[in-house]
């Protein structure tokens, strides 16, 4: 999952990239999306996100709408520094296979999400994620060309 909309960088000095918040409505997409969503997050083992602000929100938002629509998560809950943005595809696949879980939700960011989308399943048009995009794939193998797209759900216009 791309995570949804943040707020603007007024300018640099004032606000560091990494601690850009969602805005409320990216808040409402991200919550619109699960919720759309939250029979296919049934059974969810981990939750690996980017450390920055946005992605944690994004994160925490995907929590909150499992615990409000009964679906309480017991998985792990995890920060990982190869989620940011400017991150390669390759580093992302090595974290995913040395977990031991067969579902994992990302929240994240582009360049790269768009990068890893397209490198799993082979499809350049999968560079193309907005915010709030939640993207699923199912493989039994996490290396370039071997995902299959399931679905790809995306906020109301």
């Amino acid at each position: 999952m791309r995570h949804g909309k943040a707020a603007n960088r007024p300018g640099a000095e004032l606000i560091a990239d990494a601690q850009r918040p969602l805005t409320d409505e990216g808040r409402k997409d991200v919550a619109e999306v699960i919720d759309k969503r939250i029979a296919s997050l049934k059974g969810l083992e981990i939750i690996l996100t980017s450390p920055y602000l946005r992605a944690r929100e994004t994160a925490r938002v995907v929590l909150e709408r499992l615990e409000l629509k009964g679906q309480s998560f017991s998985g792990e809950f995890l920060v990982c520094d190869e989620l940011v943005p400017e991150s390669n595809p390759g580093a992302v696949t090595k974290v995913l296979n040395q977990l031991n879980a067969e579902s994992v939700l990302l929240t994240t960011h582009q360049p790269l999400i768009g990068n890893v989308l397209s490198t799993l399943v082979g499809d350049p048009q999968l560079q193309a994620i907005d915010p709030a995009w939640l993207v699923a794939l199912e493989t039994d193998t996490i290396l370039p060309g071997f995902a299959n797209l399931r679905w790809l759900q995306m906020p109301a216009a």
